[in-house]
This record gives C-alpha cells, sequence and structure tokens, in this order.
C-alpha cells in the first residue's frame, strides 16, 4: 500500500482549476481507496500544529470516516483551503463538515468532488456555507446532487448574496437546474467563475445564460462543455456576449455547434470587448467557420490578438501579429 503524506509548496487553484499567483503550504494524504486511519489524522493534527505556515488540507482517494472527520474540525479553523475528493463522504460526514465549516473563520475554498453526496447533502453544505463568514468558493463536482441540490445553492447565493466560483460539473442538474441558477443570477446573485459542464444543458439552458450575460456584469468564467448546446443555443449566448462586460473564460467545448453558431460568436467578438478565452474544441466547426475566419478583416489587428486562443475541431488558430 502507498499513501503518501507531504507538506509542499504548490498552487492555488481557481473554478476552472487555473493555477492563480497566490501559493499555500499544503499537507496532502493520497492514497488507492484504502482507510484513513487514526493515525493519519493524528499525524495531520500535529503537523497544523507545528507549522503555521500550513492552510490547506488534501486528502484525496481514501475512505474517510465520520468519526476521523470530526477529529480533524478543528483543523478547520485554521486552514483557508479544504479538499476532500474521492473519500466516500455521504450524509454523516456533510452534517460534521457543515458543523466545521459554520465554526471556522479561515476556510475560504472547499472541494467535496467525486464522493456520494445527494440533494439533502447540498442542503446541509450550503446552509454552512450561508451561515459561513468566509467560504466563497465551493467544488461539488461529480456528485449527483441533481435540480433539488441547485435549489438549495440557489438559497445560500440569496442569503449570501455572492461566492467567488461555484464547480457544479456532472451533478445531474439537467435543464431545470441550469435555469433556475440564471434566473437566481438574473435576480441579482453573484458567482464569479461558475462550472456546469456535463449537466445535460440544452439550447433553453443557453437561453438563460445568454440573458445572464446581456444583464449582469459578474460572471468572469462560464464552463458549458460536455452539454447538448447546439448552434441554436450559441446564437442566445452570442447576443449576450454582445452586451457583456465581465466574461474572459467561456467553454463550449463538446456540444452541437456548427459553422453557423461559430459565425454568431464572432459578429458577438466584434463589440465585446473582455473574453480572453473561447473553447470550441470537439464541435463540428469547420476550418472556414471558425470564429478568427469570419471575424471581418479589419476587426482581426483591432480585437483578436487579445484572445489566448480560439479553439475548434481542427486546429488552434492565431492571427498572425
Amino acid at each position: 500500500m502507498r499513501q503518501e503524506h507531504r507538506c509542499d509548496r504548490t498552487a492555488a487553484r481557481s473554478v476552472r482549476q487555473e493555477p492563480s499567483r497566490e501559493s499555500r503550504e499544503e499537507v496532502s494524504l493520497e492514497g488507492h481507496g484504502e482507510r484513513f486511519t487514526g493515525a493519519d489524522a493524528a499525524r495531520v493534527r500535529s503537523i497544523l500544529a507545528r507549522d503555521a505556515d500550513v492552510c490547506s488540507l488534501r486528502i484525496e482517494r481514501l475512505h474517510v470516516e465520520p468519526e476521523q472527520l470530526a477529529s480533524l474540525s478543528s483543523a478547520l479553523s485554521r486552514i483557508t483551503h479544504l479538499s476532500l475528493i474521492h473519500t466516500g463522504l455521504h450524509s454523516e460526514h456533510i452534517i460534521e463538515l457543515g458543523t466545521g465549516i459554520c465554526q471556522s473563520a479561515t476556510l475560504v475554498d472547499i472541494d467535496v468532488s467525486c464522493n456520494e453526496l445527494r440533494d439533502s447533502d447540498a442542503d446541509v453544505l450550503f446552509r454552512a456555507v450561508a451561515r459561513s463568514s468566509s467560504v466563497t468558493r465551493v467544488r461539488l463536482g461529480s456528485n449527483p446532487i441533481g435540480c433539488a441540490g441547485v435549489e438549495h445553492l440557489v438559497r445560500c447565493l440569496r442569503q449570501r448574496g455572492r461566492l467567488e466560483g461555484v464547480d457544479l460539473r456532472s451533478c445531474e442538474l439537467a435543464q431545470n437546474g441550469a435555469l433556475e441558477l440564471a434566473e437566481a443570477l438574473l435576480d441579482g446573485c453573484s458567482v464569479e467563475r461558475l462550472e456546469l459542464s456535463d449537466n445535460r444543458i440544452d439550447d433553453d439552458g443557453a437561453l438563460g445564460f445568454g440573458r445572464v450575460l446581456a444583464l449582469q456584469n459578474d460572471l468572469r468564467t462560464l464552463g458549458l462543455a460536455m452539454n447538448s448546446i447546439s448552434s441554436a443555443g450559441c446564437a442566445a449566448l452570442a447576443r449576450g456576449l454582445a452586451q457583456n462586460g465581465s466574461l474572459e473564460d467561456l467553454d463550449l467545448s463538446d456540444n452541437h455547434v456548427c459553422d453557423r453558431g461559430a459565425r454568431k460568436l464572432a459578429r458577438a467578438l466584434e463589440k465585446n470587448k473582455t473574453l480572453r478565452v473561447l473553447s470550441l474544441d470537439d464541435n463540428t466547426v469547420s476550418y472556414s467557420g471558425s470564429c478568427a475566419r469570419t471575424l471581418p478583416q479589419d476587426n482581426r489587428a483591432a480585437h483578436l490578438p487579445k484572445l489566448d486562443s480560439i479553439f475548434d475541431c481542427v486546429d488552434v488558430l492565431r492571427v498572425p501579429q
């Protein structure tokens, strides 16, 4: 059995998991499905007690029992980042975790991706986040919380007003969940980085987020990859993008976008001045239909060079300087 315990320097991550400029000391324990033991918990507590620079705890692919999670509750009062990934979390764990979140004045980022959490667990978690004075980022990817789980997130947002990042990729939200979240954003709730990939969102959902882009300038990152958005949905997003003044990253990879949708986005980019990354890979966009090819020549030099990249299914296109 290989179980790694390390304390090292690592980069903090955003809602799209891109490196940021901040760094932190991390305690990281990784395994292959073994139990997280009392000895492991004792070691974590010891490291945190003697090293004031440690502000992140990551446990991955270790089966954590509720009592072991409870034994770490004191750790939440001194760390800023907590990751419990592939750890078999369920209802009993979330009760303990919710208590720790409410008691912590330092915890900023919670990652409980790839567990067994349901909508009732999302209820407990988001109630705790709503009461927290510090948590700004929540990652629940690959947990089957469904549309009912989104209702709990929306209630949290209405109480808090704002979260910096929410990751709900592969959470079985479907159409109704996406639309409910879009309505909350239109009603004044704010999220800067929103990840909704792989949730069976179709053109109606894209229409909702197109309205969000048109009427709200808080979103900086919107992840809609691996959904069922066609060129009709792209047209709705393009209308919003043309009026938006905040979005920097839009991921529409692995949808059902064709040349018509890509051209709609291209025309929106003639007016939009903030977008830096537009991902369209794994769609049926031809080379001639790609965004860089459809923009008028006089707009390429003025506008597109600020984009980091535009992806289509063929190539990465870069505009000549």
